[in-house]
């Protein structure tokens, strides 16, 4: 949280968020956050990912032209595939996907804790791990956990 105040402009009053002292308490009654808590938190993490992405050159890079794709309807994807690859919001929807993606997998820590351990910035941990991904195949293992 306090990450997010200083990258994302994260309020902790606004956003009926527990100060630092009240997340001691918890953690000595061994209690955490509550799902509306964490789910206020994991908007502010894509939503701070996404700006770094934005700004980098990331979506850029045609590798990302299927994901852009899959995020529209198959009847768009069909009849106005140029159109779509040359939408005007090209960079922020690629670099919005990226972060669910990549939130929704490694979760809302997983970006924070790899760039204080490495010091690489967000748009070298996203293509990490999607590198990562691909290499090792993790889709197929992935869906299965899933089901």
């Amino acid at each position: 949280m306090a990450s997010l105040e200083v990258t994302a402009g994260l309020n902790r009053v606004v956003e009926m968020l527990p100060s630092s002292n009240k997340m001691h308490n918890l953690k000595d009654a061994g209690l955490g956050l509550t799902r509306p808590e964490l789910a206020v938190l994991l908007a502010y993490t894509k939503n701070s990912i996404t700006k770094y992405l934005v700004a980098g050159e990331i979506p850029e890079n045609a590798v990302f032209d299927e994901l852009l794709l899959s995020y529209f309807p198959t009847a768009i994807r069909a009849e106005h595939h140029d159109l779509v690859l040359n939408h005007p919001l090209r960079r922020e929807l690629i670099a919005m996907l990226l972060s669910n993606e990549i939130v929704n997998r490694g979760g809302i820590t997983m970006m924070h804790r790899l760039s204080e351990e490495t010091s690489a910035t967000a748009p070298d941990i996203a293509l990490a791990h999607l590198a990562a991904w691909q290499i090792f195949e993790l889709n197929q293992l992935w869906d299965e956990l899933r089901a």
